[in-house]
């Protein structure tokens, strides 16, 4: 009990000093300690204080989300049980500053609603709720002088959302001084810094902005004297870091310095990244590393355009990567080291741990759960959490990754002995890329993204919602075809037997295959230019998965699952015809109706190459992840991943 005690008070210095990593762990070392030797039974020392609010804090300031919601939601519900209603709004408290940094605007404000139904309330922890409403409305357009507390703080987000910047600033700056008189922390200085050059750069002021953001480096890093970016050796895991970068680089003129800044950006983020244990935390935080590879890819672009330097692409390739299927290559490259060293006890190990974490999640995602059985569930997948993030400090030592994303050597190698081109898409908010390989060469377009071009890909897309919608007119099918297909500049592609296409974003649903290569009038399918004529289409989902595609058996044997959902409102009865007709062109193994269930996938999966699923599927929403429907249960994307899949 002792050494839980100094730890916790290890963990608050820590926190106090910034140093977030260091302190995650040590009250994460204090809690496995706790628990483990079930000290709640000799002391009455209060866990939530002294340990498990700091840490659901810390995880949502090193934006690993989902440990932040299993900390926060154990604590609310011990603090219940125990009838403690103070803390029990602290966990409510936390939990609303959480969805408000995901963005979970209209969540976090019920969430305030809720913390403030419990008596008694103290007036400090009123005014904290009534602070993050007031937050999260400012954030959705919706505040008025009406609906908050006057306050320098309220006063300077009013003026900002009415855009009013010289009395925002006004106001910031009164709320900023009050806070450094109570005594703020360096990384709540460093922020009130950042949010100072925000204001300067609305202002329009740019040197006075960047003179704010070298403040806030100056607080988080005092030995840092130099007025040009710090060296990545001096940074550590805090997303504050983050905030600077990117602001810098929003602020900056420069492209060299731009893209410095936003490299200093991802490499803070990976290092957060190695304190991350779940899929969904990895997911949630993928759009923002999005945002910094198009400004990045934009960058390149232009100068690529002035300097016909090729080293140039090949460098925006490698940021396009960057976002490509990260939590898939992540367990691809699990899985491979796994199979390069079979019986690794640290490597078995870890990926039993993983399975059981993503059984667990699918579990926490179903409805109707229990207030116990949500805290178990959260308290098993915090204990595993843990485990991993131990198991993972193991592992590195001993395998070293060497952050390579890929040889463009091996690429063009590979391109060669497939006979193959490479198109590798982009989807940003203002451009689509397009990457052309071959193995001679690399080449980038860019094409200029409006509504038009959204809207025009939307509707090839829908064309094939119904078969009815094609044959009913087939002239408009392919007009939109061959457009498409110029569009997607598929014409300058060099000729070859095979094309790798990589979509993403909406592209991720055009067919390939359906585009045409020239104009027709034709109404015969079978004298129809397709693509598919022309090339044979692959599709991969990123260049490292491509480059490290396991040797295809020859099989033609197929596993197929057809639940049919007889006597229901969404019923497949046409699958039945569907899997008759496999069964009779194919060798196969079919699992019909209430055969075709979740544990028979689970067992026959990973013996089969090709997997034919005829059911319902979903792509998912903030709160549950994609999935698949069999008879008896749903499979999530998280435990597909976690599959030991050929």
């Amino acid at each position: 009990m002792a050494l839980v005690f100094l730890q916790t008070h290890k963990g608050f210095y820590l926190f106090q000093e910034s140093d977030l990593s260091k302190a995650i762990s040590t009250y994460e070392d204090a809690l496995k300690r706790y628990n483990s030797n079930e000290l709640s039974l000799i002391s009455d020392f209060d866990i939530i204080e002294n340990c498990l609010n700091p840490l659901g804090t810390l995880y949502t300031k090193t934006s690993d989300f989902t440990n932040a919601l299993n900390t926060i939601n154990q604590y609310i519900y011990l603090a219940k049980n125990n009838k403690n209603s103070s803390h029990q709004i602290s966990g409510f408290i936390n939990l609303a500053k959480l969805y408000y940094t995901l963005s979970k605007h209209e969540t976090a404000i019920s969430t305030v609603e809720e913390g403030l139904k419990i008596k008694p309330i103290t007036e400090l922890q009123k005014t904290r709720l009534l602070q993050i409403k007031t937050e999260c409305l400012a954030a959705l357009n919706q505040l008025n002088n009406t609906s908050i507390k006057d306050s320098d703080r309220n006063n300077y987000l009013f003026h900002l959302k009415n855009k009013s910047f010289k009395q925002a600033f006004i106001a910031f700056s009164s709320y900023k001084k009050n806070q450094l008189k109570q005594g703020a922390t360096k990384r709540k200085i460093a922020q009130l810094d950042i949010e100072e050059a925000q204001l300067h750069y609305l202002l329009k002021q740019p040197n006075e902005a960047i003179k704010s953001l070298h403040a806030a480096i100056k607080t988080l890093l005092p030995t840092h004297n130099s007025n040009n970016l710090p060296n990545k050796n001096q940074l550590f895991a805090d997303n504050t870091f983050i905030d600077i970068f990117d602001m810098y680089a929003e602020i900056e003129t420069n492209p060299k310095i731009t893209l410095e800044s936003l490299d200093l950006s991802f490499y803070v983020s990976k290092l957060m990244q190695n304190g991350w244990t779940s899929q969904e935390t990895k997911i949630l935080n993928e759009t923002n590393n999005r945002i910094r590879s198009e400004k990045s890819i934009d960058i390149l672009y232009d100068t690529y355009a002035k300097t016909k330097n090729k080293t140039l692409l090949k460098t925006a390739l490698e940021y396009a990567e960057n976002s490509k299927s990260s939590v898939l290559k992540t367990i691809f490259i699990k899985k491979k080291r796994l199979q390069h060293f079979p019986n690794d006890s640290l490597l078995i190990e870890e990926f039993q741990l993983l399975k059981t974490q993503e059984q667990l999640t699918s579990l926490l995602v179903k409805e109707d759960l229990s207030a116990s059985q949500i805290n178990n569930l959260s308290s098993k997948l915090s204990s595993i959490s843990i485990q991993l993030k131990k198991l993972n400090s193991k592992i590195s030592k001993k395998h070293p990754n060497t952050n390579k994303p890929f040889n463009f050597n091996n690429l063009t190698s590979k391109l060669k002995k497939d006979n193959a081109v490479l198109i590798e898409y982009f989807y940003g908010k203002n451009s689509i890329y397009q990457f052309i390989i071959s193995e001679q060469d690399i080449n980038l377009n860019r094409i200029h993204f409006t509504l038009d071009i959204k809207q025009q890909v939307s509707n090839f897309i829908n064309l094939f919602n119904k078969a009815s919608t094609i044959n009913n007119d087939i002239q408009n099918y392919t007009t939109q075809a061959f457009e498409v297909y110029k569009l997607l500049n598929l014409d300058k592609a060099p000729s070859s037997k095979n094309i790798i296409i990589i979509p993403d974003g909406l592209i991720n649903f055009i067919p390939f295959e359906a585009l045409l290569t020239n104009k027709t009038k034709t109404t015969s399918y079978s004298k129809m230019p397709f693509l598919i004529k022309k090339q044979n289409v692959v599709y991969n989902s990123s260049i490292v998965l491509y480059l490290n595609e396991n040797a295809k058996q020859n099989t033609n044997t197929v596993l197929g699952f057809f639940p049919v959902f007889e006597n229901e409102t969404q019923a497949l009865t046409y699958s039945v015809k569907e899997a008759g007709a496999i069964e009779k062109h194919m060798s196969s193994k079919l699992f019909m109706k209430a055969k075709a269930s979740k544990s028979n996938f689970f067992t026959n999966a990973p013996n089969y190459n090709v997997i034919h699923l005829s059911t319902h599927a979903s792509s998912g929403d903030f709160v549950t992840s994609s999935n698949l429907s069999f008879f008896d249960d749903t499979l999530f994307l998280n435990e597909l991943y976690s599959l030991d899949l050929s």
